[in-house]
């Protein structure tokens, strides 16, 4: 597993900080989705496969999870399943190459954040991941809220 930390790039990065987990076992995605995030002040954390990326998750909780929906020793049907019971999960963003609806209709509909169409688009990557991430602060947030409530 590697990791970017913090690059400066040419365009100014936003202000939050987004921890990121990519998952990828192909280098031409790989290099193509590296090339993008690198020019954030987001934190990303790379794994090749559904291995490597559990035993990450289960010792450093993320934001945001993108993930092919082809990957080495599972589906992301299966990474769905595996993040669902954590405290605060992660949004789980999956690409692919195909675009077709009903991968995106069972994506949202088993409770992935959104798709992604390769080849990847920059703005739409990045827009993408940040939305997320904001919707997992807001879900944190809310259940803060619910269980302080609960307990007064």
């Amino acid at each position: 597993m590697t990791h970017l930390g913090r690059a400066v790039g040419r365009r100014p990065a936003p202000a939050r900080r987004v921890e990121v987990l990519a998952i990828n076992s192909s280098s031409r995605n790989c290099s193509s989705l590296r090339s993008i995030l690198m020019h954030t002040n987001w934190i990303v954390d790379w794994a090749a496969d559904f291995r490597e990326a559990m035993n990450f998750l289960e010792s450093r909780p993320v934001a945001v999870v993108v993930c092919p929906a082809e990957m080495s020793g599972a589906s992301w049907k299966d990474l769905l399943a595996a993040v669902v019971d954590f405290p605060n999960p992660p949004k789980v963003i999956i690409y692919a190459e195909d675009a077709a609806n009903d991968l995106w209709i069972d994506i949202l509909t088993l409770g992935g954040y959104d798709f992604l169409a390769l080849p990847f688009v920059r703005e739409e990557v990045l827009r993408t991941i940040s939305l997320a991430s904001r919707q997992r602060n807001d879900d944190a947030r809310r259940k803060q809220q619910l269980t302080a409530a609960s307990v007064a």
